[in-house]
């Protein structure tokens, strides 16, 4: 019930946690945190079988930690491109037609 406000104070006040939570990838990472949040399951169903099928080539010595960071790194990569590709035009766009007004205002044609 805290953890927002607190945050929130964290990266306008000053000190070292602030001006971490104040940074470019931190920034970046909460602008991408839904797209991360809507793949992230996805990206954890597909690293065993991405897993079985490099076998091969990184051999036998595949931990819990692995398929974990595999996961995080898949969910970061899938999440940026659902942003950029997906989430941002579609804001835009939306935004744009909110700007517009609604369609009623439109002539219509007899």
């Amino acid at each position: 019930l805290l953890r927002g406000p607190l945050l929130l104070g964290l990266a306008h006040g000053g000190g070292w946690l602030g001006k971490l939570l104040a940074s470019r990838p931190m920034v970046y990472l909460g602008e991408i945190s839904y797209s991360v949040y809507l793949v992230h399951a996805s990206a954890i169903f597909l690293v065993p079988p991405l897993a079985n099928l490099l076998r091969p080539i990184v051999g036998e010595r595949q931990t819990g930690w692995d398929f974990a960071a595999a996961a995080v790194l898949l969910s970061l990569a899938g999440g940026a491109l659902l942003f950029h590709l997906i989430e941002k035009p579609a804001r835009t766009w939306l935004r744009a037609r909110i700007e517009r007004g609604p369609l009623a205002a439109q002539p219509q044609s007899a």
